[in-house]
């Protein structure tokens, strides 16, 4: 993960930007879309991981969780530019946050001090004060302490789907009660891959009537693929793992090929994020984002050479894709963001957000007409950019 630096410091002065839109299909707010305000929300801390999401409350407030050698919750006003960040007392490594109102649920790990362990846990944070209290361990054995686990809240944050990765094992899929902590349901994701071949999660999304639909790294005799496995609401499986390699160059990337983000459209579409870069060409790399009917028909909707894409969000009920970019320049990368049409495909924003940097945890709050994507410029501190 990219780090930062940087002091916690108020309203910034916004850098400049430009964006370009296509006619015929309208942006989320019209066209163009611009980039309203900068906000610094950097914390205090010289080794941090930025957010890898942005929490929209029903007031319009962020809620941004950050992990640097504390683990800290940064609230942002976006309407005035306040931002007040709490450092979480004996939260680890948050997977998920649920916004029960006047208190959060928050799904982390957590390492056994005593022998090293890694378990999951759920605690009751004050979003005004940082407090947390009523930790309760989740029953989830060892299987944590073996692979990659992922974390998001059902719809209506009345539960965590847990993602855990076992290398060398079938990953599992838990229904977290986040009340209670209790898991009420428990499936094993069988793909096949043979002895001692390995499958790892990558991304995990909840779909309508809370399906899950899930993205993950295969290693088997045909070498390494990814793929997006889709279960209903039961965990049951809901058709067959669909390949997600969009070309013949992907098909033949192997290690190359990485998953970046996966959301999934009212529609059921998931939406997913590939980045490549060939390793006899490591100085180069090329970007798809592709689209999965329900029906597990697979379609790319943005494609771009010597860039990067990052995280996705949607936008317009679902109808369009908010898609972090970072365009490879002469002497460095810079920060991006478009706005794609989910239907039609066509780029219809795209905004340049800084020469030197990167963008992360695109967000769109459709109630209100607002972007946010958080990022850096020449490491100059953590951003909140904030787009109309």
């Amino acid at each position: 993960m990219r780090r930062a630096r940087g002091a916690l410091v108020g309203l910034a002065v916004a850098c400049t930007a430009c964006s370009s839109t296509v006619t015929g299909e309208a942006s989320p707010v019209g066209a163009p879309l611009a980039l309203d305000t900068t906000i610094d929300v950097s914390v205090p801390d010289d080794d941090f991981t930025p957010p890898s999401e942005v929490l929209v409350r029903s007031d319009g407030s962020l809620l941004l969780p950050q992990v640097g050698d504390s683990t800290y919750l940064t609230v942002v006003d976006p309407q005035d530019g306040t931002v007040a960040t709490r450092t979480l007392e004996d939260v680890e490594r948050p997977l998920a946050v649920a916004d029960h109102g006047d208190r959060l649920r928050v799904l982390a790990l957590q390492t056994d001090p005593d022998d090293a362990s890694t378990g999951l846990v759920l605690l009751d944070v004050d979003p005004s004060s940082g407090r947390t209290g009523g930790e309760q361990d989740v029953d989830s054995d060892d299987r944590l302490d073996r692979g990659t686990t992922l974390a998001v809240p059902t719809g209506d944050g009345a539960d965590f789907v847990v993602l855990a990765g076992t290398f060398g094992d079938a990953p599992h899929l838990l229904l977290v009660d986040a009340g209670t902590g209790k898991v009420t349901r428990e499936h094993e994701i069988d793909l096949d891959p043979g002895a001692g071949n390995e499958v790892d999660p990558a991304g995990l999304a909840v779909g309508p009537e809370g399906s899950v639909a899930a993205v993950l790294t295969v290693e088997d005799d045909q070498g390494r693929r990814t793929v997006l496995l889709r279960l209903d609401a039961g965990f049951a499986p809901d058709g067959d793992p669909v390949d997600l390699a969009p070309d013949a160059a992907y098909a033949a990337s192997g290690d190359a090929a990485s998953p970046r983000d996966l959301v999934v459209a009212a529609d059921g579409t998931a939406v997913v994020a590939l980045s490549l870069r060939p390793s006899e060409q490591s100085d180069t790399g090329s970007a798809r984002v592709v689209a999965v009917d329900p029906a597990g028909r697979v379609r790319t909707i943005f494609s771009q050479d010597a860039e990067t894409v990052h995280d996705l969000a949607l936008a317009a009920g679902g109808g369009q894709v908010l898609i972090g970019r970072q365009p490879d320049g002469e002497d460095a990368t810079m920060a991006a963001v478009a706005v794609v049409g989910l239907a039609s495909g066509r780029t219809l924003t795209d905004l340049a957000l800084c020469d030197v940097g990167y963008p992360q945890a695109p967000t769109w709050d459709d109630v209100r007409g607002v972007g946010y994507v958080v990022g850096s410029c020449d490491d100059d501190g953590e951003s909140l950019w904030v787009l109309r």
